[in-house]
């Protein structure tokens, strides 16, 4: 789950929320690295490595899912604005 605060603005601060399987509180948060343009995320998908990768608009975020720190953008392109993430071999 995202949360983006004000929705849609170019200054929204951006956030992932991992909530709790059993009772649904938020287990916790996790923030990107200041430098990251963490815009309008989608798609999110743990790598091969078990990390955590999230889509934005211009670049993937990688996320230690493990200790909640984030890797910092491990992709960019500008318009990128793309709903998943595919991992070849």
């Amino acid at each position: 789950m995202s949360s983006e605060h004000p929705f849609g603005a170019a200054n929204a601060v951006t956030t992932i929320r991992e909530y709790d399987h059993a009772d649904g509180r938020l287990a916790r948060v996790l923030v990107p690295k200041s430098g990251a343009r963490f815009q309008k995320p989608r798609g999110l998908r743990f790598g091969p490595d078990a990390r955590l990768y999230c889509v934005a608009r211009d670049e993937v975020v990688g996320f230690d899912f493990e200790t909640g720190e984030c890797l910092g953008a491990v992709a960019r392109l500008p318009r990128l604005n793309g709903q998943a993430v595919l991992f070849f071999p």
